[in-house]
């Protein structure tokens, strides 16, 4: 929890900073107005402040399956 918890903080830092300039605030609106969903913008740090130690390990469990994963092989016989 607490590992989520720091990430959301630095998430929201880095966002708080990104909108001190207009035309970071613009490009952002132009994304979420491009993706349907303007009034989004308002709601992105409740959104991510939402998220649970549960969310995580659940969409963990299912990024990370042995059919999901590939095998790279380098070096010199390979």
């Amino acid at each position: 929890e607490y590992e989520i918890t720091k990430f959301v903080n630095k998430w929201e830092s880095t966002r708080c900073f990104e909108n001190i300039s207009y035309f970071e605030k613009a490009v952002k609106l132009c994304y979420y107005d491009l993706i349907s969903y303007a009034d989004d913008i308002n709601k992105e740090i409740d959104k991510y402040r939402a998220i649970t130690q549960d969310d995580v390990v659940r969409v963990a469990r299912n990024l990370f399956r042995e059919d999901n994963c590939c095998t790279v092989y380098y070096g010199k016989n390979a």
